[in-house]
């Protein structure tokens, strides 16, 4: 069995990146029997902590960067980034949240590496999950080679059609009612179902579900 590769996580210790850490470290577990992830919650209390980084850090195959305003801000995440950039390791930027990053010399110059591949931060997606799964192909395939497999066709515009039609009998219906008992409570009630009906239909696409965080 070919030896498992070592991914190094670098984050800041901003209370909501190391949250999106911790959902994408979750997603990152179907690589468990090709990879070995390390990550600074890993640390013993025993650990002398700057000599156990380095050692881990040297050991890495791979390096995935969590960028955001406060890793751009963080001397030790950006000195990691510039060790592994140095040292011609396999280099891969994940855009957490928003900030300048085009203008920051460092950033800019692994542009064409930066995750998600439409370059929009991970906390501007709709669904939390999607974006994660994308990275971790990508991931998979800039690291083993393996082709991404294939998104699903888009359900969303079904969903917003499905809802309109289903919207546009619930008005026509309410008002056979309202003609027929000439009872605006009647009315409402049966108006009232189908708008809950059209929440059920459209409720993943309004509400996605995010997975729990990772306790680490």
């Amino acid at each position: 069995m070919a030896q498992k590769k070592k991914i190094f996580f670098t984050y800041s210790e901003n209370e909501n990146d190391i949250k999106q850490f911790s959902n994408l470290c979750l997603h990152f577990s179907v690589l468990q029997d090709k990879a070995e992830l390390w990550y600074k919650a890993k640390l013993k209390g025993g650990d002398s902590i700057q000599e156990e980084i380095e050692k881990q850090f040297s050991e890495s195959d791979i390096f995935l960067h969590l960028l955001s305003v406060h890793y751009s801000s963080d001397e030790a995440c950006r000195k990691q980034f510039n060790s592994s950039v140095s040292g011609k390791k396999v280099i891969i930027p994940v855009l957490l949240s928003s900030f300048d990053w085009q203008s920051d010399k460092d950033f800019s110059q692994v542009e064409a590496e930066i995750l998600p591949p439409d370059k929009i931060p991970v906390d501007l997606h709709q669904n939390f999950n999607e974006v994660c799964t994308e990275i971790v192909q990508n991931v998979r395939h800039a690291v083993y080679g393996e082709k991404a497999v294939a998104k699903a066709s888009n359900s969303r515009p079904f969903y917003w059609i499905l809802s309109a039609i289903v919207l546009i009998i619930g008005v026509l219906t309410a008002i056979s009612v309202n003609n027929s008992f000439a009872d605006w409570k009647i009315t409402a009630i049966v108006f009232l179902m189908f708008v809950t009906i059209d929440l059920l239909i459209l409720r993943k696409l309004l509400f996605p579900t995010n997975i729990s965080s990772l306790k680490l």
